[in-house]
């Protein structure tokens, strides 16, 4: 097999179709899914209980079919890209977590075949969606109010949240979008910090990011590969300035 350029990277490869970081990265979110699939599964769980006179665990009822929609993308996905591979060979049986590490152990092969770029883009793409779907914002999360510059608290058991001071109210989806606008792309860390500091006017670190990941409060929700040719985590605009908003209220600051 001549030189090509790696369809997820364009950089050179020689002998194949996916370059190694490129193969390391699509083996790294294989690995990924068992977790997804079980996250996903308590995210719905939560969604599905409800009580008299409050809203679904979701807060908008449509984040529930997003997620319902996020485990059946992903676990079509692994399943048509484990048969895929198993006609060449051995198929394990089993469920999507058994065949996605299954699958992350063939990586090497993976990569020399013709439909390889085309099966990194659909994985990456469903486990950004999986990703999305679970990392809603934590219950009690306080932002500032786009109206009257009050805080208000993003409460998840409520259909609607509204702002006590002027009465503005949406669901938790659309006070994300004043947030952020939905059609942003996800950021490396320094095109979020430079966003959140020139929208937002507040300063965020990349110790703060790492500390954020750390601690379970922001999960990037995908990767590309930086100018050395390692991947570089992308995060949403609207969880890091959600977080950044609620660091700067004195009740949310000592736990953010």
């Amino acid at each position: 097999m001549a030189t090509s350029v790696c369809p997820m990277c364009d950089r050179p490869v020689h002998g194949a179709v996916l370059c190694q970081a490129c193969t390391d990265a699509l083996a790294h979110a294989l690995r990924q899914v068992p977790g997804l699939i079980r996250d996903l599964d308590v995210t719905i769980s939560r969604q599905d209980r409800v009580t008299p006179g409050r809203a679904s665990r979701g807060g908008d009822p449509a984040l529930r079919v997003d997620t319902i929609e996020a485990r059946d993308v992903l676990e079509d996905t692994i399943r048509a890209w484990a048969a895929v591979l198993g006609e060449e060979g051995e198929q394990p049986y089993g469920l999507v977590p058994t065949l996605a590490v299954w699958l992350s152990l063939q990586a090497r092969t993976i990569r020399l075949r013709d439909w390889a770029g085309t099966m990194a883009d659909e994985v990456h793409a469903a486990i950004t969606q999986a990703q999305r779907a679970i990392d809603r914002p934590s219950a009690g999360i306080r932002i500032r109010c786009h109206v009257c510059a009050s805080r208000v608290t993003l409460d998840p058991d409520q259909e609607l949240v509204t702002c006590r001071m002027c009465g503005q109210w949406g669901t938790i989806s659309w006070w994300r979008s004043q947030v952020a606008p939905e059609t942003l792309t996800p950021m490396t860390a320094a095109q979020v910090i430079d966003w959140v500091r020139e929208a937002h006017h507040l300063t965020v670190t990349r110790e703060q990011l790492r500390q954020w990941v750390h601690r379970g409060h922001l999960t990037p929700i995908g990767h590309q590969h930086g100018d050395r040719g390692q991947p570089a985590s992308l995060y949403d605009a609207a969880d890091v300035a959600l977080l950044a908003q609620a660091r700067h209220s004195p009740r949310q600051a000592a736990r953010t």
